[in-house]
Formats: structure tokens, C-alpha cells, sequence
């Protein structure tokens, strides 16, 4: 694959992960969090905290992938695949 490629594929993925905590965070906006058990709250704090470092990791990612340019890179085998369905799979193995 291509890294000009590679690089679209990755930032579509970085802004769909955007997307969805933007999305997310109205959703618990609107919540009556005082009514929550607090085990569903705690569930939605670590949800946060693994969604902001797959943003990081994110756009690491992004930044890799153009530095590898500079390096004379054209070419690369696979991309990363950034989902927040990844992180998701992540907190329900936890639970």
C-alpha cells in the first residue's frame, strides 16, 4: 500500500475516533449522573481515559506515518486499524 494512502486511511481514523468521543460526550452530558450506580460511573471514567490515549495514539500515528515519508518510505505492508470499537471490546474484557 501506499503511504500517501496509508496516511488518508489513518486520519479518516483519527477523526472517526473524534467523532465518536465528540458524540459521546453529549450522550453524558444529558445523563442524570446522580441516579447512575456508581460501578456505571467509574465504568464511564475509564472509558475516557482509554478513549484519550487511542487519541494519542492516534495521532502519534498520523505523525509516524508522514515522518516515514521523510525517510524515503513509499510503500507500507499494513495500517493500524483505530477504531473506538477496539477500545469498547477493551472495557467490556475488564468488566
Amino acid at each position: 500500500m501506499r503511504i500517501q494512502r496509508a496516511i488518508a486511511i489513518a486520519k479518516a481514523d483519527e477523526n472517526r475516533l473524534i467523532r465518536f468521543i465528540e458524540r459521546r460526550d453529549r450522550f453524558l452530558d444529558a445523563l442524570d449522573w446522580d441516579s447512575l450506580p456508581e460501578q456505571l460511573a467509574r465504568e464511564a471514567a475509564m472509558m475516557d481515559e482509554l478513549l484519550a490515549t487511542e487519541l494519542a495514539e492516534a495521532a502519534c500515528y498520523v505523525i509516524w506515518l508522514e515522518e516515514c515519508i521523510g525517510f524515503g518510505v513509499e510503500d507500507i505492508v499494513a495500517v493500524h486499524d483505530l477504531q473506538p470499537l477496539s477500545v469498547i471490546r477493551s472495557i467490556a474484557a475488564l468488566a
